[in-house]
């Protein structure tokens, strides 16, 4: 028998609203209602149905442009655009590809920042190498990102719980990522970590991008 918060008469209405604002709703759901209806290991439970749109004519004069961009060498590398208006944050296209030379995904992410007129780029700071490539060779401009997994992780679930997170939809890749982006079943970690599969590129891309800014954002 599962026991709910209605059961538990310490939990006053207003412990279940804060309980609301500063969980995600997997969270809420487990500690609250006992309900793990979202199926096993989901991290975000993202709403397809409303915050899937087409973004082809936004106009997005006026706000902070950014992106992420994570580094492959043997993995894909990933690469999102975001707008952010002061409340939402809108994913505007992305690139995902293998296999291919720095060169390569050089000239790509180049064209796709300068159309897009980014503000900033937030890269894994593990790829210090690619970094230095990038500005060096093709004047591409990268900042390091804030890599509290745990944290960002938090962060991204609480956009994405109040709809705050608005995809393009013909960004498949960012679509996938937030449908199969797990945690690791793995019984014997000793910290609960994301599982590394082929959804964890462009979830670290997109997750580098809104922790960052929201870490490095005096206003946000």
């Amino acid at each position: 028998i599962k026991a709910t918060w209605q059961d538990n008469p310490r939990a006053s209405e207003e412990d279940i609203e804060e309980a609301k604002r500063s969980m995600s709703e997997a969270e809420f759901k487990q500690e609250y209602e006992a309900d793990f209806n979202i199926f096993e290991g989901q991290i975000w439970n993202f709403n397809y149905e409303k915050c899937v749109q087409d973004l082809t004519d936004m106009d997005c004069r006026g706000m902070d442009i950014i992106s992420g961009l994570d580094v492959g060498f043997k993995d894909p590398t990933a690469f999102c655009v975001l707008a952010f208006d002061g409340e939402k944050f809108y994913v505007l296209e992305e690139y995902y590809a293998a296999e291919r030379t720095t060169e390569e995904h050089a000239s790509y992410l180049s064209e796709i920042m300068e159309r897009r007129d980014v503000d900033y780029c937030f890269i894994d700071a593990a790829a210090a190498q690619t970094r230095f490539d990038l500005a060096q060779n093709y004047d591409i401009t990268t900042t390091n990102a804030k890599k509290s997994v745990l944290d960002g992780i938090g962060m991204v679930a609480s956009l994405v719980d109040n709809d705050k997170l608005i995809v393009h939809q013909s960004c498949q890749e960012v679509l996938r990522c937030l449908d199969q982006y797990r945690w690791d079943p793995n019984p014997n970690l000793m910290r609960e970590k994301p599982l590394h599969d082929s959804s964890s590129h462009m979830a670290d891309a997109l997750r580098y991008a809104l922790y960052s800014f929201e870490q490095s954002a005096p206003t946000f």
